[in-house]
């Protein structure tokens, strides 16, 4: 039960530790967002991405542009 307790407060630490939480943003509004962190954001804001349930997916288009801001804030 311990273990569990420090994965979660490690979790939640990394979360408040991020400018950006894109945990919080509906699935069908994820790609916009992307969209704006892309114009308005530098490279090195932190964006807290949650985690993702088995089986979810985007279309290709919006797995497309969240892969967009991944590649820009990870990469630069």
């Amino acid at each position: 039960m311990l273990e569990i307790y420090f994965y979660l407060k490690d979790f939640v630490d990394l979360r408040q530790k991020c400018k950006i939480d894109l945990s919080l943003i509906p699935s069908n509004k994820l790609a916009d967002e992307c969209d704006q962190i892309l114009q308005h954001h530098n490279d090195d804001t932190s964006i807290f991405l949650g985690y993702l349930d088995p089986g979810w997916m985007l279309d290709s288009k919006d797995e497309g542009r969240i892969r967009r801001v991944i590649r820009k804030m990870i990469l630069n």
